[in-house]
């Protein structure tokens, strides 16, 4: 995807989330099913609780339905 050599890990999993989603910021959560299929809308850092537990739930919501 960018077209540069890739020699790490880190490098690797930086190419694929920014060729899949668009973004290669760090750390970057992404809620998937078991399918692959993003079930709510990825979100980067949040360091407040509260906020990143509400964002963990819409997950297991999604999921669930």
């Amino acid at each position: 995807y960018s077209g540069k050599k890739i020699n790490t890990i880190g490098k690797k999993n930086s190419d694929f989330q920014a060729s899949v989603f668009n973004s290669n910021s760090q750390p970057l959560y992404v809620i998937v099913d078991t399918d692959g299929k993003v079930l709510v809308p990825p979100t980067g850092a949040d360091y407040n609780v509260n906020s990143y537990a509400a964002y963990l739930q819409s997950g297991i919501d999604a999921f669930n339905e």
